[in-house]
């Protein structure tokens, strides 16, 4: 694979970005090719799968309770 490839592929990840919420950081590090824009695209991608990660624990340990659910289908609203 060639570094054109590699930013091809990259640039085909965005409409899941924008759909998740790190789509400007995605967007700039597409358009940029720098390794700083690259940086805060990962910590904005990071982010959300952070969150989501907290969310999916959240819900575990109350049992994925009705009540956790709706929490997250909230969070997923958000985004």
């Amino acid at each position: 694979m060639t570094i054109d490839q590699m930013w091809e592929r990259l640039a085909a990840h965005q409409p899941y970005a924008d759909q998740r919420g790190y789509g400007e950081a995605w967007a700039r590090m597409c358009e940029e090719r720098t390794p700083e824009a690259a940086e805060a695209a990962a910590a904005a991608a990071w982010a959300v799968l952070a969150t989501q990660a907290w969310w999916a624990a959240w819900a575990a340990a109350r049992g994925a309770t009705d009540e956790a659910t709706g929490w997250i289908e909230k969070a997923e609203e958000v985004k």
